[in-house]
């Protein structure tokens, strides 16, 4: 007779001979290699090797649970230590607060827990004869109250912490006053950069999303609440790659990475009232008013916000009237909810000069345009979440969205084609359209009795029904070599597009841990897409509107997207690890009225997946991760039907298209120093992509016997993308004075695959940007001066090729001065140097602005002075390349107003018990 150790031992072999065989038929039925043979024998067997390892333990006691915080939020990297007799046993709780100990069989044991900025648990417990698992209620830290007053180690706190997947940031190490909000801070902190729009980005990438104390914070948006909430009640800020709120579940990391900004507070802090009540007045008929109040309590939130601004001048319009309310509690013991609804009406005209070189076998196209744009843009939103918790393993959350956007658009332009074509055009466009979208979803999470052994379903519908409609008026003049006229040819339609888009998400994990550190995760993801596109185009004639039937279909389109993810992933304490294997089939089948055609098609991709992070210690880390992902051709690359809106470049679909396939390896590396407050940060990706829906573009002759372009799309192999940034943050000291000194740069290569005329090319393209930002505050007075470099070139090697290559230099100044507690002057000046930019007048503006702020009652009240853009110089220029060409823009907008502002706020926090 066989005794349990050794059943068990025989079922886990019996089981890897079952897996290996079964791997082995896998492998044959894609004509595998025989190294990949090996290599799948070889992760079956350390997989099923590291399961055998718990047989021994199976005599042995099992200690479980979770370390959570007073709101049973999880506590990760809580130090852990299980004292049994004589032996200690040491771990750190993980990403969801779990633990796992084995421990021999006695009668009691000793659990130690601590964490920053919480009281340390030591408790003892006691084990029952007939039981070989103990499952812990879950163990609440408190506050460590007397954490403030602990001012004797001011000096040795750290400025920056590097957690897993968090930078954190000391807010009480930045010297600044309670009362200044949050985005001047983010301002001042190395490795984040927070331009004049507000918008965050770390590392590169930008911070999307906004928690406080790790959870929902209102409507979560960055702009809003980092000029809303004073640093006095905050003591860390930290970026976090963030996976999605399933990954915060599960701890399975599939998704790909979003930067967010959780804001933590000091104990007690994580409540008050906020707001404020604002109007301006100014030049250009500007006039603006704005009231907003927050209710925060926890988990109660309760906001309004109603804002009106309206300017007008000789080059434009803008318009923009909004309000947002949203509400959020804790119903019952187990229940949230939360729902917001949004309201915006926009309105605004603006003139753009563009100008674009075209590139071809036969020659260059050279366009000049000036138009002049309007558009009105009303939406309706409202969203509803809630999340139910019946018990500490069990999760289920629902949310819904309802979108309504209608909007209004005219576009007048007239352009200049010379080169290859020698043609003017002159186009009205007049558009309407009307976008209702709705999405539901529901997710369902459960955690097990065994510690780390979850399982989790995610199921999400959208819905979305478009309709648009253009009436175009084109008038065509065609002129000789010479530019004398010849011809003109008018063509007035108006085209009518609805596209009905229905589909479905589903995602399916389940994780089984192997041990205290390691588990296996296992992921389906299931995404399907049903569209319906019909596109009636019809000739503008006398007698009435008149169908094209030739330019007019009805496409049905339907994608979908299976992968299978099969991952072992081990958390250490300086070490993540998640590796393993991903299969994909991509499916797209499409039927054509016009043509009784269908197309089914069926692509299978096979991709490694492999994510690590290394810390090992609180001053460095070091991430790499790699992913494949396909992607679905758009609904205008798929439908077979020309699409005339520019009537001079004609584009058409391909149902053949098959799904793009990327590959992306990201490696990213932070150090800190103690000593010298050095920061240092660096990132490299790659990514190829196989299957790239790119353009081929041909020279066509019209009926009346000139040239056109047109352009479709096809699949190519080639295209890649190096890119890498940069950052180098120190303080120099000179004589008394402390600068603050970073250097921070990105470079792009990017080699991309065009086709003209069926002949396959290349276009190559590079981007360098350079910063050098240095800052110095002093009692009174406070300065920042940066430098910024930018080169981008670009090149075709088509026909006889095609060469860009344009530069920038941006100077900034900004200097704040206080006269004393209530009254302060801010100038910020901007110089930009453009040279390279073909063809639409680019200037080198000067743009200075200037406020004077004067407060009263407390700092409650304000009154201000501004001054934008005081020398009338600002434009926006930029360069893109599509395709086959460059294309140069400038757009013309109201820049300079002078304007006075009242203002009253409300803050206060911490008072609400």
């Amino acid at each position: 007779m066989l005794n349990i150790k050794q059943s068990r031992l025989l079922q886990n072999l019996r089981l890897l001979g079952s897996e290996i065989f079964d791997g082995l038929i896998l492998m044959k039925a894609y004509k595998c290699k025989a190294s990949s043979v090996f290599k799948l024998v070889t992760v079956i067997c350390i997989v099923n090797l590291a399961s055998f390892s718990q047989v021994s333990a199976q005599n042995q006691n099992r200690v479980t649970g979770t370390v959570v915080d007073s709101t049973s939020f999880p506590i990760s990297d809580a130090n852990i230590a299980l004292i049994s007799g004589s032996d200690t046993l040491k771990t750190r709780s993980d990403i969801n607060g779990a633990f796992l100990f084995f421990i021999k069989e006695i009668s009691y044991f000793q659990l130690k827990i601590s964490h920053i900025g919480f009281t340390e648990f030591n408790n003892t417990f006691s084990l029952t004869t007939n039981s070989d698992s103990v499952n812990l209620k879950p163990i609440k830290l408190s506050i460590h109250s007397t954490q403030l007053k602990e001012v004797l180690i001011k000096a040795t706190r750290r400025p920056i912490l590097f957690k897993k997947d968090t930078i954190e940031y000391d807010v009480d190490s930045y010297n600044m006053n309670d009362d200044d909000l949050v985005e001047y801070l983010l301002k001042k902190l190395p490795g984040l950069t927070l331009d004049k729009d507000r918008n965050l980005t770390s590392e590169g990438k930008k911070v999307t999303k906004l928690r406080v104390n790790g959870k929902d914070f209102f409507s979560g948006n960055i702009k809003e609440f980092i000029k809303k909430l004073p640093l006095g009640i905050l003591s860390k800020i930290q970026i976090i790659n963030d996976y999605g709120d399933d990954a915060a579940f599960s701890g399975i990391k599939t998704k790909p990475i979003q930067k967010m900004l959780n804001l933590v507070t000091k104990p007690d802090e994580d409540n008050g009232i906020f707001g404020n009540v604002s109007s301006t007045a100014g030049t250009n008929k500007l006039i603006g008013a704005d009231i907003n109040g927050n209710y925060w309590k926890g988990v109660k939130q309760i906001s309004g916000d109603v804002n009106l601004q309206n300017a007008t001048s000789a080059v434009g319009s803008s318009v923009n009237n909004k309000a947002d309310l949203s509400y959020s509690n804790q119903i019952g013991k187990y229940l949230k909810i939360g729902g917001n609804y949004n309201f915006g009406n926009s309105r605004t005209s603006n003139e753009t000069n563009t100008f674009s070189e075209t590139i071809n076998s036969l020659g260059t196209i050279k366009n000049q345009i000036n138009s002049k744009s309007f558009a009105k843009n009303t939406t309706h939103s409202f969203s509803l979440n809630t999340s139910y918790n019946p018990d500490e393993k069990t999760e289920i959350k629902l949310n819904a969205n309802l979108n309504l956007n209608n909007s209004t658009d005219s576009t007048f332009s007239d352009s200049r084609q010379t080169g290859l074509f020698n043609q003017g055009l002159i186009s009205s466009d007049y558009g309407n359209s009307k976008n209702p979208t709705g999405n539901i979803n529901v997710q369902i999470g459960k955690r097990f009795n065994k510690a780390g052994r979850v399982i989790m379903a995610n199921i999400e519908y959208k819905n979305s029904n478009n309709n648009t409609a253009n009436a175009i008026n084109r008038r065509i003049r065609y002129y000789d070599t010479l530019g004398n006229f010849k011809k003109d040819s008018t063509f007035n339609s108006l085209t009518t597009n609805r596209l009905k888009v229905m589909s479905t998400n589903v995602t399916l994990s389940y994780t089984e841990p192997l041990n205290s550190k390691s588990n296996l995760d296992f992921v389906y993801k299931f995404s399907g897409s049903k569209q319906n596109a019909s596109l009636i185009t019809e000739e503008n004639l006398p007698q009435g509107l008149i169908r094209i039937d030739s330019l007019s279909n009805h496409y049905d389109n339907y994608t979908s997207n299976q992968k299978l993810d099969i991952n072992y992933r081990f958390e250490g304490e300086k070490i993540n690890l998640v590796s393993g294997l991903s299969l994909q089939r991509n499916t797209l089948s499409g039927f054509t009225a016009n043509t009784v055609t269908k197309v089914q098609q069926s692509i299978y991709n096979f991709s490694p997946a492999l994510n690590i992070t290394y810390n090992p210690n609180s001053a460095m880390s070091l991430d790499l991760n790699y992913s494949g992902e396909s992607e679905a051709p758009a609904i205008d690359e798929l439908q077979p039907v020309r699409n005339i809106k520019d009537i001079q470049n004609i584009f058409i679909g391909n149902p053949r298209l098959k799904p793009a396939f990327t590959h992306q390896a990201e490696l990213n590396f932070r150090h800190f120093s103690d000593k010298s407050n050095q920061l240092i940060t660096a990132g490299l990706s790659v990514s190829i992509t196989q299957n790239k829906i790119v353009n081929n573009t041909v020279i066509i002759t019209d009926t009346l016997n000139s040239l056109k372009q047109q352009t479709s799309f096809i699949n190519a192999n080639g295209s890649y993308r190096l890119e890498g940034n940069y950052g180098y943050t120190v303080p120099i000291k000179i004589s008394e004075v402390k600068l603050n000194t970073s250097y921070t740069g990105n470079i792009d290569f990017t080699n991309d695959i065009v086709y003209t005329d069926n002949i396959k090319a290349n276009s190559f393209s590079r981007t360098i940007s350079q910063t050098i930002k240095t800052a110095a505050s002093f009692k009174h007075f406070d300065s920042e001066v940066a430098v910024n470099y930018m080169t981008a070139f670009n090149h075709y090697n088509v026909g006889q090729g095609l060469t860009n290559n344009v530069h920038r230099w941006i100077f900034s100044l900004n200097e704040k001065v206080t006269f004393d507690q209530n009254t302060s002057l801010t100038i910020d000046a901007t110089k930009n140097l453009n040279y390279g930019y073909a063809n639409i007048s680019s200037s080198n503006p000067f743009v200075v602005n200037a406020t004077v702020m004067r407060s009263f009652f407390k700092q409650n009240l304000m009154i201000n002075i501004q001054a934008t853009d005081i020398l009338n110089q600002a434009n926006k220029i930029n360069q893109v390349t599509i395709g086959n060409s460059v294309i140069n823009n400038r757009t013309n907008y109201i820049t300079r107003f002078f304007i006075l502002g009242l203002s009253y706020k409300i803050s206060k926090f911490g008072h609400l018990k």
